[in-house]
């Protein structure tokens, strides 16, 4: 038989057994939470996370609930959960932990790391005159520090630091009590940890001094010229922290970097700042709030200040520290907080959440369902076999093949129950032709994996998106129609003796030296 035959019989059959699915096909309410759980727990009942009841599924729901938003052009709604849903996991806690944040969650602290670091060191007060001196030193100890470097703000951009000498450890004052633990990250009494209902402005752009390339060279004659190439950086990261401060954001979230002048000039006026955050991270916190990213510092606008969300939070999770922005009005970003007591079993939780959340993704965008053990593919086996009978040509044979086919799925539902094959998918045969004969409607009935017979599908509770059986289908007929449109194949490989590093001359055919992958000259 030519392919072009066998082509046109896949096609007729293509046609058949999409008409025979979306017979089966009932709508559903995507706002009723119960039918979408049914739905999502015949999805995941089978798997690890099934003996924590309707968890996974309740998190899959809120996760895609969240994320989707209507379409612009009137078609199915917009569910991108890969940008906007992340799923973080924490090793630590029970899986019943597990929830949905109405917000953004990142394992990042403030810029405030290193103002930490310089309010510890100027603490300590430096020497002076007025001191007395201390004890004598005793004979010298190993790893025995005697001075330690302090920076100004200036040092950690590249400006010019101060080394002041200190008394010996055991000469050294207490430093002052302080409202925060050493191990903090927020610099003390200087920016929040906290902010409630906080005003967000968000930024792609450093709030530092740019800094010169590797060919960029200064010629400088007097040390006043120094200190005013000095002074202009500072001017122009005080600019920027002015511009910003205009505003009256209580927390800034930049892609970039921070300098400590511009964290000083910040935390004076009262703003937290969070650097180095992910571009997606940044997206999904400008989706969440209601904000929008900023090229420039001095181009921010009010409208660009995020005001959706309801808690900033820096909290300390076993040995990091994450912020968090959650309890946002409305959200159209989230982030999946998995729990678990290893890293084995966050794998396994992130696996069946992700199976989840894409049959949640597939009934909000296409709020259709067909009913699963196998009965989709039994009446779309039935329609074509009765449709196979009807045609006299020779397209009947690849429709009858491609009907005989679809009965492999409850075949092997069948066979890994446990029950009698042969006998179950007679039966399940028997009902679906009785439907087709009779012309009493497309018949729902498939293979209960649980009891090992047949049974109503749509009525356990046992369904399926429909836009994944189209798919399935589609897929199938296009890729056996593809397979078959070729007529030969180039090979690439190499005949067998002949040498590498060049063209090889014309070689003569013997009759002995024929290559069944080679095409033969005629």
């Amino acid at each position: 038989m030519h392919p072009t035959v066998i082509i046109r019989g896949y096609t007729l059959a293509a046609e058949a057994a999409l008409d025979a699915v979306r017979s089966l096909a009932f709508d559903v309410d995507t706002a009723d939470r119960a039918s979408m759980l049914t739905v999502l727990n015949a999805c995941i009942g089978t798997k690890f996370t099934s003996r924590f009841g309707p968890l996974l599924a309740e998190l899959a729901l809120d996760a895609v609930s969240i994320v989707a938003t209507p379409s612009a052009s009137g078609g199915p709604p917009d569910v991108d959960v890969k940008r906007y849903a992340k799923v973080e996991k924490l090793p630590g806690g029970d899986v019943s932990d597990c929830r949905v944040l109405k917000g953004v969650m990142f394992n990042k602290v403030g810029s405030w790391g290193r103002a930490f670091l310089l309010s510890f060191f100027l603490s300590f007060p430096a020497p002076s005159a007025t001191r007395p001196p201390p004890p004598p030193i005793p004979p010298p100890r190993p790893f025995t520090p005697a001075c330690v470097c302090a920076w100004t703000e200036r040092d950690v951009e590249g400006g010019l630091g101060r080394l002041f000498f200190r008394p010996p450890p055991f000469a050294r004052p207490p430093p002052p009590p302080s409202p925060l633990p050493a191990q903090d990250v927020v610099a003390p009494g200087r920016m929040a940890r906290t902010i409630r209902r906080p005003r967000i402005l968000l930024l792609d752009c450093p709030l530092e001094y740019k800094k010169g390339e590797s060919q960029t060279s200064v010629e400088l004659t007097r040390e006043e010229d120094w200190a005013a190439l000095l002074k202009a950086e500072e001017d122009w990261v005080k600019a920027q922290c002015e511009a910003i401060a205009a505003l009256k954001p209580t927390l800034v979230v930049t892609e970039k970097g921070v300098s400590d002048l511009a964290v000083h000039h910040l935390a004076k006026a009262g703003i937290a700042a969070v650097r180095r955050v992910r571009k997606t991270d940044n997206n999904r916190i400008a989706r969440a709030t209601g904000a929008t990213v900023v090229h420039r510092a001095d181009e921010a606008t009010e409208a660009d200040i995020g005001t959706g969300a309801g808690l900033f939070e820096v909290v300390k999770i076993g040995d990091e520290f994450y912020s968090f922005i959650v309890n946002c009005d409305a959200p159209k970003a989230c982030t999946v907080l998995l729990r678990g007591a290893s890293k084995d079993v966050l794998n396994e939780v992130e696996r069946n959440l992700a199976d989840a959340v894409g049959v949640a993704r597939n009934v909000v965008r296409c709020p259709r369902l067909v009913p699963g053990g196998g009965a989709p593919e039994m009446a779309a086996s039935a329609a074509l076999t009765a449709l196979a009978a009807s045609l006299p040509g020779p397209e009947a044979g690849p429709v009858a093949a491609v009907g005989k086919a679809l009965e492999v799925i409850p075949r092997t539902l069948a066979s890994n129950c446990g029950a009698n094959v042969i006998r179950l998918l007679t039966e399940l045969r028997a009902k679906h032709a009785a439907g087709v004969a009779t012309g009493s409607g497309p018949c729902p009935y498939g293979i209960d994996g649980v009891a090992g017979s047949i049974a109503d599908a749509k009525a356990a509770g046992v369904w399926e998106p429909l836009e994944v059986k189209e798919a399935t289908l589609k897929t199938a007929m296009g890729c056996a129609t593809l397979l078959l449109r070729i007529d030969d194949i180039v090979s690439g490989i190499r005949k067998k003796g002949s040498g590498g590093g060049g063209p090889s001359g014309p070689v003569a055919d013997d009759g002995e030296n024929v290559d069944s992958e080679q095409m033969l000259p005629e």
